[in-house]
């Protein structure tokens, strides 16, 4: 429960009761509770657009469950993929993207990226009904952090000052539990089309993290991994909006 509660704090601005500052042992194993702790943002965001739906018209409720997206996690994935995309685009040398990405302020490459990300949220959450957009706003918060922890599995990290300094690298055993539940509830939503949200999300993730890692002489930071998360997010709204569009989704599995 401790390591929980970690993951809830670290990954939102939740005020959650429990003595976990002083307990290191629980801060560094709570990215195993990353993927249940988006699911229960995802869920809470799904709630609060079924029920702004019913009073306003879609493209204003989408803007503000995007808007309360970005207050609930108190925007920490998108100030590491702000901070990411300075570095990896803004700098000649490893070293300078080092650079980059430890400067608090944000230039034109992050402001574009964050920008991106945050309309084709909104346009992909505006293109979906009812149900839909519920199944998607539950579904993309986990696969987001669920993708973050693949790549903190995959890759090293190397700030030791950073705040992925205080998390341990999960073995495998810690790594698949999550995973599978983060499958196991697509799979319940969305049938056998979950497997063309996983797989997609996986493969984008660690091909970025791969382009990362040849960007910062093989290891990451904290902000690789939180713009990861925002990757995974984007492509599994992406997919969703696109099976829905085609003729997938729900009812498919619940038929």
């Amino acid at each position: 429960m401790s390591s929980f509660i970690a993951a809830v704090r670290f990954l939102t601005v939740v005020p959650i009761g429990g003595c976990t500052a002083d307990d290191p042992r629980a801060v560094a194993t709570s990215p195993a509770f990353f993927p249940l702790v988006g699911l229960a943002i995802g869920l809470s965001l799904a709630g609060i657009d079924l029920g702004l739906i019913q009073v306003l018209p879609g493209g204003i409720s989408a803007a503000i469950v995007v808007a309360a997206m970005i207050a609930v996690t108190g925007a920490l994935h998108l100030d590491g993929l702000a901070d990411a995309t300075d570095g990896l685009f803004g700098g000649k040398t490893a070293e300078r993207r080092w650079e980059i990405m430890k400067d608090p302020a944000i230039g034109v490459f992050g402001a574009s990226a964050v920008g991106a990300v945050l309309l084709i949220k909104w346009t992909a959450i505006s293109e979906l009904d009812s149900w839909e957009r519920f199944a998607a706003l539950a579904i993309a918060p986990m696969l987001g952090r669920a993708a973050a922890l693949l790549l903190v599995r995959a890759f090293p990290y190397t700030d030791s000052a950073g705040l992925g300094s205080l998390y341990e690298r999960p073995g495998v055993a810690a790594l698949w539990l999550p995973f599978v539940f983060a499958i196991a509830v697509s799979a319940i939503v969305f049938g056998a089309w979950a497997a063309v949200i996983v797989v997609p999300v996986a493969i984008a993730t660690y091909l970025f993290g791969m382009f990362a890692a040849s960007r910062l002489s093989g290891k990451l930071t904290g902000d690789i991994y939180g713009a990861s998360s925002e990757i995974g997010e984007v492509v599994t709204l992406i997919i969703i909006v696109g099976l829905f569009q085609n003729g997938a989704g729900l009812w498919t599995f619940w038929g």
